[in-house]
C-alpha cells in the first residue's frame, strides 16, 4: 500500500471511531510540492468524502522558518481559505506565526 493510501485509510478510521466527526481535523502542509490548485483540489475532495469538516493549514517549517515562503505558497494558503469557506468547513491556520499571517492578508488584499 501507498504512503498516500495509507493515510487515507487512516483518516478514514479516525472518522469512522471518533465521537464527533465534526471534532476530526485534517492538516494541509503547502510547500513547493503540493502548493497547486489541483493538489489542494484533491485534498478538499478527499475531505468531502469523509465527511471531515475541520481542515488546518500550515506550511512546511523548514520554509517558513527561514522566511522564504513563495508566492506559489502563499498563494496555495489563501485558495485553501477560500475552498474551506466556499465548502462551510472550520479552517485554522496551524502554527502560522503572525508575519505570516499578514503576508497573507496584504496577498488577499492586492488581488
Amino acid at each position: 500500500m501507498d504512503g498516500f493510501a495509507r493515510v487515507t485509510e487512516n483518516l478514514r478510521r479516525y472518522v469512522d471511531v471518533a465521537a464527533d466527526s465534526d471534532a476530526v481535523q485534517v492538516k494541509y502542509i503547502i510547500f513547493a510540492l503540493n502548493n497547486r490548485l489541483d493538489a489542494i483540489d484533491a485534498f478538499f475532495d478527499l475531505c468531502r468524502d469523509l465527511g471531515v469538516t475541520y481542515v488546518q493549514f500550515s506550511f512546511d517549517f523548514r520554509e517558513a522558518n527561514k522566511g522564504k515562503l513563495s508566492n506559489a505558497s502563499l498563494g496555495a494558503a489563501l485558495l485553501f481559505i477560500q475552498n474551506a469557506q466556499r465548502l462551510g468547513m472550520r479552517c485554522t491556520p496551524f502554527f502560522v506565526d503572525d508575519i505570516i499571517m499578514r503576508q497573507l492578508e496584504k496577498l488577499a488584499q492586492s488581488l
